[in-house]
């Protein structure tokens, strides 16, 4: 975890927004989120990875955005993928939305919010969803107002950190997330999987854990510990993503889980799990 530092781009846009703040006051926040930086701090919902660090809130629902770090294979989170985490979206509360952080904020300043925000199924369902929104209008809001205000921080944006325009949006989220599944080596529920590590050569598909699609219930306590004990890391990764997904949080279990990671090594991992998972 020492190695974990803020991006520098989120360092810029962090204090960006700040400087220009003033110039929209009819904007909540500039970027549109709140920004934030805490290596520890996975988001804090059961559903928020284990090995994810949130950057940004979204005000609403919990939703937020994270780095996924694949338990410390990204150091640099410049290049780690961008995660919604949607605590509300049950069965789906968790997806790839961008391949790295200037992706993401490339397709936010460029309009794209909602798409980076709801899961879309087709291209066409997306720009439908537009076509709606620019028509809606609120007679308790100055629309306009805040559209011009929206519309020069973008411009603004892509003059401070070179955003440009992007061709398909609907297209670019798509391909980061195919571009997530051929690295996986073994599948989990919330549909991030496991990867291999990018440092090592290309491995085989493993063996999933035995609980794969089935429920973990709190009576396999037992059964569940000797795995976690022998299984190699994709194996006792695999099933802690699973088990965030089927929202096990029995202290026991989380006292397992975390007491595991921590004798592997990985600090941080146990200490957002704990976080996140302890009722």
């Amino acid at each position: 975890m020492d190695n974990i530092t803020i991006p520098k781009l989120l360092q810029r846009i962090m204090q960006w927004e700040n400087d220009i703040a003033q110039h929209v006051p009819k904007l909540e926040r500039p970027s549109g989120y709140f920004l934030q930086f805490d290596p520890l701090d996975n988001g804090g919902y059961y559903c928020s990875p284990f090995d994810a660090i949130v950057f940004a809130n979204t005000g609403m629902d919990g939703i937020h955005y994270s780095f996924l770090t694949d338990f410390g294979m990204h150091t640099d989170l410049e290049q780690a993928p961008i995660l919604c985490v949607s605590p509300m979206d049950f069965g789906n509360c968790v997806r790839i939305v961008a391949r790295n952080l200037h992706e993401f904020f490339e397709l936010h300043f460029e309009g794209h919010e909602d798409l980076l925000l709801n899961d879309f199924k087709t291209e066409e369902d997306y720009m439908n969803h537009r076509r709606e929104q620019e028509n809606n209008s609120s007679e308790y809001i100055d629309k306009d107002t805040r559209n011009q205000q929206k519309q020069w921080v973008r411009e603004r944006a892509a003059e401070q950190f070179g955003f440009r325009p992007i061709e398909n949006a609907f297209q670019t989220v798509q391909a980061a997330r195919a571009s997530r599944q051929r690295q996986v080596i073994l599948p989990t529920l919330d549909g991030l999987g496991i990867i291999s590590d990018p440092g090592n050569s290309p491995s085989e598909p493993c063996a999933p854990h035995p609980w794969h699609k089935k429920d973990i219930t709190y009576d396999e306590l037992e059964a569940v510990g000797q795995f976690v004990r022998k299984a190699d890391a994709p194996g006792l990764f695999s099933l802690i993503r699973d088990a965030q997904h089927q929202d096990l949080l029995h202290p026991e279990y989380v006292k397992l889980l975390g007491s595991e990671l921590t004798t592997r090594g990985y600090l941080a991992e146990a200490s957002r799990l704990r976080r996140c998972m302890t009722p």
